[in-house]
């Protein structure tokens, strides 16, 4: 035998097989023996699925999209609502004698239910923070969704990745929806979606955390020898 151990991922590979490897099978009295094969043989180790760029790729679009949703969504909703002309005209003066500087754009620090927002309409106040939620519940999310993608990928990488397709289109549905004169009524389609989606891959992640331990706790005890009997004697049934 020659063995080459990777502690990494725990791989034996065998490159050839000398002579005869005595393998024997309990089936009555009878004893089974297989010349030489070349194998490659795995010890409770694991490899990536080739497709498991699909899950990279979703997990990357979910992070971009909620990146982009904050300038897209709420910063503009900023720049509509807490305009120079606004700021100037409500808190430029005040604003210059309190702090002795010029007063910021975009209405910062104001996260749509401070000072600068009670100047503004109820018309106004309620469509720039529907524009605030957008963003925050994605906030909220994100830092679940991305994680347990990429766990359910690693045993279930098109499902994973398709259900995370699923939450990126219930996103787009949910800005919509918001964003609309019903606003938060709105939302509901987009919300189904994505946390249905959201809900399958938690269910994807769960079984790929049981799918490496159920195999570890029936190989426990497997020695190097046992493995390649048993594959060997797998792979002449098959």
């Amino acid at each position: 035998f020659f063995f080459f151990n990777d502690t990494a991922t725990t791989e034996i590979y065998t490159e050839q097989i000398v002579g005869s490897v005595r393998c024997v099978q309990e089936t009555g009295y009878q004893r089974r023996v297989h010349g030489d094969i070349n194998i490659f043989v795995k010890m409770a180790g694991y490899q990536i699925p080739s497709k498991y760029g699909y899950v990279v790729i979703s997990s990357a679009a979910i992070a971009a999209q909620c990146y982009f949703i904050g300038f897209v969504v709420p910063m503009k909703a900023r720049g509509k609502y807490f305009n120079k002309e606004f700021l100037e005209q409500n808190f430029g003066e005040t604003h210059t004698k309190e702090i002795g500087h010029k007063l910021p754009g975009m209405g910062y620090p104001d996260m749509g239910s401070g000072k600068y927002s009670e100047k503004l309409s109820y018309k106004d106040w309620f469509y720039l923070n529907n524009a605030m939620r957008c963003h925050y519940n994605y906030i909220e999310q994100v830092g679940v969704v991305i994680p347990v993608t990429l766990g359910a990928g690693l045993f279930f990488a098109v499902p994973a990745s398709t259900l995370a397709l699923g939450y990126f289109i219930g996103r787009i549905l949910y800005t919509y929806g918001y964003m609309s004169e019903a606003g938060a009524d709105k939302r509901e389609i987009g919300a189904v979606m994505l946390n249905l989606s959201l809900i399958g891959n938690i269910g994807l992640c769960l079984a790929s955390g049981v799918k490496p331990v159920s195999y570890t706790h029936l190989r426990a005890h497997e020695t190097p020898e046992h493995l390649v009997c048993r594959l060997l004697l797998e792979k002449k049934k098959n």
